[in-house]
């Protein structure tokens, strides 16, 4: 089932009738993963990077938020990340070699091994009290890293 993203947050929440302030559950996650296509879009415009963002499934319901050049990432409003939260990582790791990457609302950044994975979990620039990635985090962090 294809993924739909309006590129301006506040009228995708318009158009739901959702003020930033109610958001929790299901809408704050889907709003913290708009916000970080949104920030790889910026990314890939300013570098000149023309590769595809897509994202994975498979028919037993696993996914990956984000697939971009040789990075998986999944996008966590929730912490702390649990193993749960990294089920499809895992499993897209059986196919693929890219770098795994959780990007969440955790204080800081870290490494976490899980099943012989290394996953990398991120967080950075403080705004309104919320750890998020910044643009500058992930160009300095993730595709500056080389495996």
């Amino acid at each position: 089932m294809p993924k739909f993203y309006l590129f301006d947050i506040g009228i995708a929440n318009y158009l739901r009738r959702y003020e930033y302030r109610d958001m929790i559950g299901e809408e704050a996650s889907r709003a913290f993963e708009h916000y970080f296509l949104l920030e790889l879009m910026a990314y890939r415009a300013f570098s000149d990077k023309r590769e595809e963002i897509s994202f994975w499934c498979t028919k037993e319901g696993y996914e990956v938020d984000f697939v971009f050049q040789n990075h998986a990432f999944e996008v966590k409003i929730s912490t702390p990340i649990q193993k749960r939260d990294l089920k499809g990582l895992l499993e897209f790791s059986k196919e693929h070699l890219h770098q795994l990457h959780v990007i969440s609302m955790e204080p800081r950044k870290r490494l976490m091994h899980i099943d012989n994975k290394e996953i990398t979990s991120l967080a950075n620039s403080r705004i309104s009290g919320a750890n998020v990635v910044s643009p500058g985090f992930i160009a300095g962090n993730i595709y500056t890293s080389s495996k």
